[in-house]
């Protein structure tokens, strides 16, 4: 009987996992006041807990009926009693990596990357979802592009691709920028998506009229805000030697951002100009006034902030008002966050006979020389239920991730170097060094030991 005559007659498939009505049930890292959150129940995802560390920004989120909670993502009991999770979301702080910080890279305390893994390790999500800015795409001239540049962004980015590459049989990640999807600013983000197989990214529903883009053109800051006597925006900083700054049209999307700091002027990146028309020059000592001026510039107010952000009116921002621009300007567009996660979601409702989840059945051991030369097992492979494990199996002298293989199909596959390594696998240990272990249906292992594919077996799993 060759492998794959074998496997029709043993293996069967296994039901679905179970699924909340309302989508895929979703932990949020480095959740900050919601405006991500926003997006993904927008999309369906039934949110079983955010997690942030910033008090102000926890509070606000609960303000908006968000399950959040405040505490560290590093501390394992912040994700206890969460269940089954099916995706997780993490927006790591940026500031690592942000061109308008120090770009520490991978060495910053504040990196959160490590932080998601470990989360994503303890939880084995189907799914995992990670927001950051642009720079982290960004690589260092004479990097080498090897991975081992500790502060070229790339360099980094690519390592945290193999982390997950290991662990999930789809990763890939995209810049995608919010105006594209319906916010009212241009605000670029990457976008890596983990998962059993792949997503097809979000089409733009929206489109630069410059361009000449035959979509429903971008959303404006005239669209989001009225003001009477705005004329305007201009630039927060002098990037020019010149002692002005040219006023720009209120009838494009506002450029991106910024969080704010409390030595910023603005608080955000930009100011409003009255009295100013478009094209003019704002002189650096321009008068700064409050309200709406009939001459001057004014920061805009947290609430014309989160509009621009893509926010309803009205949230009550908690904490004093450097807080509340933190909270804002921090925040990633909850209508790119739909669009991309109703493209997750739309992925895992057609892969959702796949489950993530191990089924009860035996572990068996069958050698590495079996694997290696017996190109019916490869075939059945390509053709089984064991499909997804031809993309590991051929490299044999790699160790492939337990979660990598529970992603791509609920089975489990290990290499052992050493007996140290399986001793924990107790009875079926001790010789078992130089094995590949996986996971099949009780029902297959008499027939697999008869046709001497096995070599040890254990009745049950744990």
């Amino acid at each position: 009987m060759n492998f794959a005559d074998f496997l029709a007659q043993h293996t069967t498939p296994r039901a679905p996992p179970s699924r909340s009505a309302s989508g895929v049930r979703t932990l949020e890292l480095f959740s900050g006041a919601g405006l991500a959150t926003e997006g993904l129940l927008a999309a369906g995802a039934d949110m079983v807990r955010c997690i942030e560390w910033n008090k102000d920004a926890d509070e606000t989120a609960r303000t908006l009926g968000h399950p959040s909670v405040l505490g560290d993502v590093r501390l394992p009991q912040m994700t206890a009693g969460v269940g089954a999770i099916d995706m997780v979301w993490a927006s790591p702080p940026c500031q690592a990596w942000s061109q308008a910080g120090r770009r520490l890279g991978r060495d910053d305390p504040r990196n959160g990357f490590p932080w998601t893994l470990e989360v994503v390790d303890r939880l084995t999500p189907r799914w995992v979802m990670i927001e950051n800015v642009p720079g982290l795409t960004y690589h260092k001239a004479g990097c080498g592009r090897n991975g081992r540049n500790v502060t070229c962004a790339g360099c980094y980015l690519d390592s945290v691709v193999q982390d997950y590459r290991d662990r999930y049989a789809s990763v890939a990640w995209k810049i995608l920028n919010a105006a594209d999807y319906g916010a009212p600013q241009t605000r670029e983000r990457v976008f890596m998506v983990a998962g059993p197989t792949d997503i097809v990214w979000p089409k733009p529903t929206h489109g630069n009229p410059k361009k000449g883009s035959a979509l429903p053109r971008w959303r404006t800051i005239r669209d989001v805000i009225q003001a009477p006597g705005l004329d305007g925006w201009c630039s927060e900083t002098n990037h020019s030697a010149a002692d002005y700054r040219i006023v720009k049209s209120l009838d494009m999307p506002i450029n991106t951002l910024a969080a704010g700091s409390p030595n910023s002027h603005t608080g955000c990146g930009f100011a409003f100009t009255f009295g100013y028309p478009v094209g003019t020059k704002v002189p650096v000592g321009a008068p700064r006034v409050m309200g709406n001026s009939e001459h001057g510039i004014r920061r805009p107010s947290v609430d014309e902030s989160a509009l621009l952000m893509g926010m309803p009116s009205g949230v009550h921002w908690c904490g004093n008002m450097t807080a509340q621009r933190q909270q804002v300007g921090n925040g990633c567009c909850p209508q790119v966050v739909r669009a991309l996660v109703e493209s997750v979601i739309t992925a895992n409702q057609s892969g959702a006979a796949m489950s993530t989840r191990p089924v009860a059945g035996s572990r068996f051991v069958a050698s590495q020389r079996a694997i290696e030369t017996n190109a019916a097992l490869h075939r059945a492979m390509e053709t089984s239920t064991l499909q997804l494990w031809s993309t590991v199996l051929p490299k044999a002298d790699k160790q492939p991730s337990k979660r990598a293989i529970e992603a791509l199909g609920g089975h489990h596959l290990e290499w052992f170097d050493s007996e140290e390594e399986v001793a924990p696998l107790e009875p079926i240990a001790r010789s078992t060094r130089g094995c590949w272990q996986f996971l099949l249906p009780r029902t297959a292992v008499p027939a697999l030991r008869s046709a001497g594919w096995i070599t040890q077996a254990e009745s049950d799993l744990p």
